[in-house]
């Protein structure tokens, strides 16, 4: 939080680096938490609900016709 403070205090948008602190804690840590939650559960379904399924990729050579028994649409 103070890092992304300090760096809006660079872009000179702020008066000083207090309003840019108070900025990044009353109005974008709620915004961050949420990008943070939103991190989190797609690490969470990449990494472990798709490990947890039984998948395989079956690749075909080109011209192939589709095979009900072994691919699914």
């Amino acid at each position: 939080m103070e890092q992304l403070a300090g760096l809006l205090d660079e872009t000179g948008s702020f008066s000083s680096p207090q309003h840019s602190f108070e900025f990044v804690r009353t109005v974008t840590l709620e915004r961050i938490e949420s990008m943070i939650r939103t991190a989190r559960r797609l690490e969470s379904a990449s990494m472990t609900d798709a490990t947890y399924n039984n998948m395989t990729l079956q690749f075909e050579a080109p011209d192939i016709t589709f095979d009900e028994v072994k691919m699914t649409d």
